[in-house]
């Protein structure tokens, strides 16, 4: 019998094996107090809203807040699962027009921003699941 993974395992399991120094309860506790963190049968998501103008550090580090003034993108710290599935939730208020990822290209961690009504349209075409 193979065993599938929820998206909160599969989250759970990069950072056991890419980020071992990583404390991931503690991650996860900081964006239950701080930020926005879903976890449902179909999705995984830590978020919270930065501003694509700050210095990547500032962006990247989950422990800096943003203050609602200054904020005008969403920040996924980590995704998995069904990207549709949080579209579906309105669970991200407010509205940004924009989301941050990281990537890896060429070997290379990257900062990505990709236009919120574009990421949707990606993400409802296609039943492809994600991992951020």
């Amino acid at each position: 019998m193979t065993s599938v993974q929820s998206p909160y395992e599969r989250i759970y399991s990069q950072y056991r094996d890419k980020m071992p120094d990583a404390d991931f309860s503690k991650i996860v506790g900081w964006h239950l107090q701080h930020c926005y963190l879903f976890s449902t049968p179909e999705f995984f998501c830590m978020a919270r809203p930065v501003s694509r103008f700050a210095p990547e550090s500032e962006v990247r580090e989950c422990t800096t807040i943003f203050s609602p003034y200054r904020s005008d993108a969403w920040y996924f710290h980590a995704f998995s699962g069904d990207m549709s599935a949080i579209w579906a939730s309105q669970g991200l208020v407010p509205q940004y027009n924009w989301v941050g990822f990281d990537r890896m290209r060429e070997g290379k961690l990257e900062l990505t921003w990709v236009e919120l009504s574009r990421l949707k349209r990606l993400t409802m075409q296609t039943t492809q699941e994600a991992v951020i």
